[in-house]
């Protein structure tokens, strides 16, 4: 049976099904520390409970300010386990940057690491703490910070709670209830937030899968969790498989290139400037690439000399293409793609996700002609938050999002 004959209601479905299946594969891998599916399934039950202690409901925002590591895949998996909204601040946002998504997104409860190489952050969540009073407890996930509840204290309130409270929430989610907030940009204006479906993420994540066709890949994140290809892209895609998520807290080339030899990565991804900077590393020639299955990118194009050398390391290579409103990448290059196909196109349109070109008049482009990409299903964004306009305008009378 495929994945997308088996997609589950609920992202977090995807760990508690794995625990049952494969409990001591491993799930998660940050420096010296390891997690098995098992375990991986007991934190999330675990958070889930102290969320609940904490009086988060259905529809609540719980921010997350934190680098790519466990903490913020076992708080995501356990906000969208209780039908609460995920909301992931980049640990790089200036005080506006996070005061605009703040007040935009409204969270009930904030978890923040307290600094990260340098940077201390005790300072702007005191900040949030004295202007919104919307902010009902922030959570230090690593060193306390004054005037916050140590993550541990959090967790242990959560002991209160029963399997039963926990299992009758989980009943009250649909698929079609919004799980994942990503403030985006898009061409013009002030970010807005999408929100996207567990149906969203979880059937996305399953097309992905398909067109990877990888088993249980090892991959690294380290993404910015606010973004979509992390959360998404990345980490959503690699749960689906049943694989292995090696955390990294930012993007080092030198560690990549170490990760990929000692952790045996089969799946290596990026934007085209990684990959660059991966190659052009010191470090490149001594590195052991013998388990890479896959290499893949989006964003951006590739040159076709660059393409030559990635073929090299791995035996299959993929270009894919997404947008955060698509809560999954929607075209993906042929499995036996040239370097024509690889350099100069996005390869074809998932035969799960329709397609169409149109014209500034609306009309289906003819061959040769310029037009505009749209997409449509029900794994689309549900709306932009607090943006009933923008949800508008973003589709077309019939369905089609823009």
């Amino acid at each position: 049976m495929t994945l997308l004959n088996n997609i589950r209601p609920l992202i977090a479905d995807y760990v508690t099904y794995h625990a049952e299946q494969t409990p001591n594969h491993e799930a998660v891998v940050f420096g010296d520390q390891r997690l098995t599916y098992a375990e991986l399934e007991a934190q999330i039950c675990h958070c889930a409970k102290a969320l609940l202690a904490q009086g988060v409901k259905k529809g609540d925002r719980v921010a997350v300010l934190c680098t790519s590591r466990p903490e913020y895949w076992i708080t995501f998996l356990a906000t969208t386990r209780i039908g609460a909204i995920w909301l992931g601040l980049n640990p790089k946002y200036r005080l506006q940057e996070i005061r605009y998504v703040i007040e935009d997104a409204k969270p009930r409860l904030l978890l923040a690491m307290a600094e990260f190489e340098g940077q201390a952050y005790t300072d702007i969540i005191n900040k949030l703490q004295q202007d919104y009073s919307f902010i009902e407890q922030v959570v230090s996930l690593t060193t306390l910070m004054p005037g916050t509840q140590s993550f541990g204290d959090f967790l242990r309130a959560g002991a209160a709670v029963s399997d039963d409270a926990l299992a009758q929430r989980q009943a009250s989610i649909d698929p079609m209830d919004p799980a994942l907030l990503v403030y985006t940009s898009g061409s013009t204006g002030k970010p807005k937030g999408a929100l996207l479906s567990h149906h969203g993420l979880c059937f996305g994540s399953s097309v992905g899968c398909e067109h990877m066709d990888l088993q249980q890949p090892r991959a690294i994140c380290n993404f910015p969790i606010n973004h979509v290809a992390c959360v998404a892209d990345t980490c959503c895609v690699n749960l689906v498989a049943g694989g292995t998520l090696v955390f990294q807290e930012r993007f080092d080339p030198a560690l990549v290139l170490l990760t990929i030899g000692q952790e045996r990565l089969t799946l290596l991804g990026g934007v085209p400037t990684m990959l660059l900077l991966l190659l052009d590393h010191p470090d490149f020639e001594q590195t052991d690439f013998s388990s890479l299955e896959l290499i893949g990118w989006g964003g951006a194009a590739l040159p076709v000399p660059i393409i030559k050398r990635l073929q090299k390391l791995a035996p299959r290579l993929i270009n894919v293409y997404g947008m955060t409103e698509t809560a999954a990448n929607t075209t993906y290059t042929s499995a036996d793609a040239d370097l024509e196909e690889l350099s100069e196109t996005i390869g074809r349109p998932s035969p799960h996700m329709p397609c169409r070109i149109v014209n500034s008049d609306g009309n289906l482009c003819n061959v040769g002609e310029h037009g505009e990409l749209q997409f449509k299903g029900d794994y689309l964004l549900l709306e932009y938050l607090n943006r009933p306009e923008a949800t508008r305008d973003v589709y077309t009378n019939d369905g089609w999002l823009h």
